[in-house]
C-alpha cells in the first residue's frame, strides 16, 4: 500500500444530533388542558342526559305497573284502591280483592315501586269517576300540576265502569222481571180492605203502602199527585194507630217513579240487597232511569 493509499486520519468531531428536552413545553401543556376541558364539558351533559333519561323510564316503567294494577284491582272489587298501598295489603275486607296486584320491591325507597327514580313518593290523584292519576314530581321534588318535570299517568277506568254499569243494570232488571211476573199489584184492592178511602187521583203517581196492622202485613196501593204526603196512619183514626207495626211508604214498580221508589220496593221484597249502595246509583254516580209501564226497564244515562 503506498503512502497515497493510506487514509488520512480525520481529526474533527462528527456533530451529535440536537436531543429534545423530556416533557412538555408549557404551550403544549395549555392546550392538552384545554383539550381535556372541552372532552369533560361535553361528556357531563351527555352522561348526564343519559342518566336522565334512565330514570324516567325507570319511573314510567313503575307508574305502568301499578296503572296496571290499579285496573286489576278495580275489575275485582268495582271500586278504586283508596290508596296505593292497597295493591299489596288491605286491612279490612274488600269484596272482590285477589291481590297482591303488584310487587312492591324493597322496603327501601331506591327499590319501591311507589317510589320514583328520585326517592320520592309517587302521587295517588283523584281526577274523576272513571280516572285516577299517578304523578312523579321528577328531579326537582315539586309539584307543579303536571307541569315543568313532572311526569303524569292516567289511570282511565272508563271501560270498566260500563261494564261494571252493565252489571248493574243486569241484576236490577232481572228483579224487576221477578217483581213484574210475581209481586206486581196490578189492580186497586179493594178500599174495604183497611175500612179507610184513602186519596186517589186516576192520572196521579201509583204506589204501595206495605205495612203490619194487627200483626199482618197489609197492603194498600193508589194513585195520588206526588205533591200529597201522607203516611199509612192516615188510613186510620188515631185510636187506631198504636195497631200500625210499620208506617214506611214504597212505590210500586211500574210507573214512572224516581228510581229511589222502585229500589225501596225491591228492597223491602227481597229481590236486590242495596246494604252496601251499590244499586243507589249508576257506576257514574247519577239516578238510574226507569223506564215507563209496562216495559219499565231501567237504564242509564252514563258518562255524558
Amino acid at each position: 500500500m503506498t503512502d497515497t493509499q493510506c487514509p488520512m486520519p480525520n481529526n474533527r468531531r462528527l456533530a451529535k444530533p440536537a436531543t429534545r428536552p423530556l416533557g412538555f413545553t408549557l404551550i403544549e401543556m395549555v392546550v392538552a388542558v384545554s383539550l381535556i376541558t372541552l372532552l369533560v364539558g361535553i361528556a357531563v351533559p351527555v352522561v348526564g342526559a343519559s342518566l336522565r333519561i334512565t330514570e324516567e323510564n325507570t319511573t314510567r316503567e313503575r307508574m305502568e305497573a301499578l296503572a296496571e294494577g290499579i285496573r286489576n284491582f278495580y275489575e275485582d272489587t268495582e271500586t278504586f284502591p283508596a290508596t296505593l298501598s292497597d295493591l299489596v295489603s288491605i286491612s279490612g275486607s274488600i269484596s272482590g280483592w285477589a291481590g297482591p296486584y303488584v310487587n312492591q320491591g324493597f322496603d327501601d325507597a331506591k327499590g319501591n315501586i311507589f317510589y320514583d327514580s328520585w326517592r320520592n313518593l309517587i302521587q295517588y290523584i283523584d281526577v274523576d269517576a272513571a280516572t285516577k292519576r299517578l304523578r312523579s314530581r321528577g328531579l326537582n321534588a315539586t309539584d307543579e300540576g303536571g307541569g315543568g318535570d313532572d311526569i303524569d299517568l292516567d289511570v282511565d277506568a272508563t271501560a270498566l265502569l260500563r261494564k261494571k254499569n252493565q252489571k248493574l243494570l243486569d241484576e236490577i232488571n232481572a228483579a224487576i222481571t221477578t217483581y213484574n211476573v210475581t209481586l206486581r199489584i196490578t189492580n186497586l184492592p179493594p178500599m174495604a180492605a183497611t175500612g179507610v178511602n184513602p186519596p186517589h187521583d186516576p192520572s196521579g203517581h201509583q204506589h204501595t203502602h206495605t205495612y203490619i196492622f194487627d200483626g199482618n202485613w197489609v197492603s194498600v196501593t193508589h194513585r195520588h199527585q206526588l205533591s200529597i204526603t201522607h203516611s199509612v196512619r192516615d188510613f186510620y183514626a188515631p185510636a187506631d194507630w198504636p195497631r200500625v207495626a210499620w208506617v214506611n211508604t214504597v212505590y210500586d214498580v211500574p210507573l214512572k217513579g224516581p228510581w229511589s221508589y222502585t229500589l225501596s220496593l225491591l228492597e223491602l221484597r227481597g229481590l236486590l240487597d242495596n246494604t252496601d249502595g251499590r244499586y243507589t246509583t249508576d257506576a257514574w254516580g247519577n239516578d238510574f232511569v226507569t223506564g215507563t209501564d209496562p216495559v219499565q226497564y231501567v237504564t242509564s244515562g252514563g258518562s255524558n
